[in-house]
């Protein structure tokens, strides 16, 4: 009897230790050099960009991901505005999160970001025009030093995205 219970605390302690580590919030505090390129259009060049992720992520065991902080996006073809303002991001895992900014007092958005579970690799779509497309949109991939790394680590990082709709980036 005394063995059973043993178990049965030892079973409920590794329970709780599981969820108290998948569930505790994570501070962010990376700063990664990456390459921002056109989707489908290789023969098109690449731009150096750096971002800086400063904040907290929560990883709850049911529900959204959350990240509370802000982002800066330095070097872009489509500068981020909201560069250095607090932001509140729900992120659907494998299928990204809005970045929203305000201009004039209203709610826009400059893109999605597709982050891994703790923010050492991420991709960002730029929307132009309210919108993205492979054919025509721009991608910032970090870390990445060449196109090739850029758009593997795109597919990697968006490979159950609605905007690519099973598609690979090339």
């Amino acid at each position: 009897m005394k063995k059973r219970r043993l178990i049965f605390a030892a079973i409920a302690l590794v329970l709780a230790a599981a969820y108290i580590y998948r569930t505790y919030p994570r501070h962010v505090d990376i700063t990664l050099q990456g390459v921002q390129y056109h989707a489908d259009a290789p023969g098109q060049g690449i731009k150096p960009v750096t971002v800086a992720v400063h904040g907290t992520v929560e990883h709850p065991l049911f529900g959204l991901e959350k990240f509370d902080g802000t982002i800066n996006i330095l070097g872009a073809s489509v500068p981020y505005p909201a560069n250095g303002k607090f932001l509140r991001l729900s992120i659907i895992p494998q299928d990204g999160g809005l970045i929203p900014y305000l201009k004039s007092n209203q709610a826009r958005l400059y893109g999605e970001i597709y982050p891994n579970r703790n923010f050492t690799a991420l991709a960002v779509t730029e929307w132009q025009n309210s919108g993205w497309s492979s054919a025509n949109g721009l991608v910032i991939a970090v870390p990445a030093r060449t196109r090739a790394q850029a758009v593997h680590l795109s597919n990697v990082l968006m490979r159950q995205s609605q905007l690519l709709f099973g598609r690979r980036l090339k």
